[in-house]
Order: C-alpha cells, then sequence, then structure tokens
C-alpha cells in the first residue's frame, strides 16, 4: 500500500478520515474536526477560513511539534495556544473582522515557548483600515524567548513598537511589509540592548521610512538589509551604515535594494 506524505481537505467535518501517514495537510472549511488528528504523524497544518477549538488541541496535538498556517486571530487564545504549544512555526493571517477587541491577545503568545517564527499578517487591507490598531504590544517578556524569526505585514503598529521588539534576545530575522508599521521614524531606544542577536533586516514597501536606527552601525551581529521597494533615501542610510562598519573593519555587512522609489501605496493595495 502507498504512503500518502501531502493531503489536501476542503469536505464538510461530517466526512469520515482514515488514519493514513500524513504528514503534510491543508483544510479550507469552516471547523476544524477532531478526526483529522488520527494522522499521527502531522507535523505542517495550513488552515484558510477555519476555527479551531480548544477541546480539539488540548487532548489531540499538544504533544505535536507543528508548523501552523493561516490560523485566525480569533483563535489565538490561550487554551488554544497552550493546545499547540510544541508549534515552532506560526503563521496568524486575517481580516479586520476576525482579530478580538481586546487588543492585548498578541501576549497569548507567551505560551508557545517553542515558538521561533511568528509571521502575523491582516487580509483585505484597504487604506480605511490605516489607523486600526490590531493589537498592542507591552512587553517583550510577553513573546516566547526562543523566538529567532518575526514577519509583520499589514499590522498597522507604531513604529515606537520597535522598542519592545528591539529586546528580543534570539531575534535574528526581522521582516517588516508595507504596513506593518505606520509612520516615517524608526524610534530606537538607544540601550545596550538593541537587537542583540539580529542577522538580517528586511524591508519592503514602507515608503514613508527615510532612516533606519544609528544602532545598527554598531550592530556586531548584521549581515544583511534588504530592502524592497523602499525610497531612494532609506537605502542611501542604509549604504551609509554599510560605510560605517567597513570603517571598524567589519565586512560581513551586505545592503541590497530593489525597485527602490517603486511603491505598492496602501490606498490602492487590498490582499
Amino acid at each position: 500500500m502507498s504512503i500518502q506524505s501531502d493531503l489536501n481537505i476542503s469536505y464538510s467535518s461530517r466526512y469520515s478520515y482514515t488514519p493514513i501517514k500524513i504528514r503534510s495537510l491543508y483544510i479550507y472549511y469552516r471547523h476544524l474536526d477532531k478526526h483529522l488528528f488520527h494522522f499521527k504523524l502531522l507535523r505542517v497544518l495550513d488552515m484558510e477560513d477555519c476555527s479551531i477549538t480548544s477541546k480539539i488541541t488540548g487532548d489531540l496535538i499538544c504533544s505535536r511539534k507543528l508548523t501552523v498556517s493561516g490560523l485566525s486571530p480569533s483563535c489565538c487564545t490561550k487554551e488554544i495556544f497552550e493546545g499547540i504549544k510544541k508549534v515552532k512555526k506560526l503563521a496568524i493571517c486575517g481580516r479586520k473582522e476576525e482579530y478580538p477587541t481586546n487588543l492585548k491577545w498578541i501576549d497569548n503568545l507567551k505560551y508557545l515557548q517553542d515558538l521561533e517564527s511568528p509571521s502575523i499578517a491582516t487580509k483585505g487591507m484597504l487604506y480605511t483600515m490605516a489607523k486600526t490598531r490590531f493589537f498592542s504590544l507591552t512587553s517583550p517578556d510577553y513573546f516566547p524567548q526562543k523566538l529567532k524569526k518575526l514577519k509583520l505585514s499589514f499590522t498597522c503598529l507604531p513604529w515606537e513598537y520597535m522598542s519592545i521588539i528591539s529586546k528580543l534576545p534570539k531575534l535574528e530575522v526581522l521582516k517588516l511589509k508595507g504596513g506593518a508599521l505606520l509612520g516615517d521614524e524608526w524610534k530606537a531606544t538607544g540601550s545596550q540592548d538593541h537587537f542583540p542577536s539580529l542577522e538580517r533586516v528586511n524591508i519592503t514597501d514602507c515608503n514613508l521610512l527615510k532612516e533606519i536606527p544609528q544602532g545598527f552601525a554598531d550592530s556586531k551581529t548584521l549581515e544583511l538589509i534588504e530592502l524592497h521597494k523602499c525610497d531612494p533615501s532609506l537605502v542611501a542610510f542604509a549604504e551609509k551604515i554599510q560605510e560605517k562598519h567597513e570603517d571598524c573593519g567589519r565586512n560581513k555587512l551586505k545592503v541590497t535594494a530593489f525597485d527602490s522609489g517603486k511603491y505598492i501605496y496602501l490606498s490602492t493595495y487590498y490582499i
């Protein structure tokens, strides 16, 4: 008998599943059914427009080392996160109406202590939502301490929140896509713990941003600043930081820029 390793499912929850050796699973319907977790080797769970309940996660997948994508912000509760507490890579994605009214829902990430690579994105983003606050950051202590990569897209955060993200002790890769943060100034605290482990920064479609913190000039870990469709002045500023690294004998930092000045304006962008 042949063993399948990937499966797409779009049937209703009444469908009867066979417990075969599935490692990667894509599902597309409203409610996640407990029978899916008969797949004992399941490691990748890709969801779209799907909800999940704490009854399912608590009993069935708390010990799995999963990669979960497409999780709605409405499902980011303490109970559900405790049910998938071994997840290492998590992609949260939803529309405005899927975000909890309590902006501190993001603090529940602290229950995912094995999480290394989270991403948060808002779908259906329009200019009229540009001032909408989807979550609030209060302290780096609410992030998993093993976190190494962070990606934000259309989350509409103030740049001041970077002072919190910069204190994540093991963060190596930071990716910011258009609308991730709003405004033209990346404010830095100037503290000694400014991105202590950061190696790569990727900035895409942040057309208002003209500078990045001077603290990057003193970084001994930074290896790459990658800019996509950003303002030419930001590119020039990043190149000056590269020159300062070279003047100090640190030659590993590279700056790459693509399509400078070619912006995708938030007023016409819809995902």
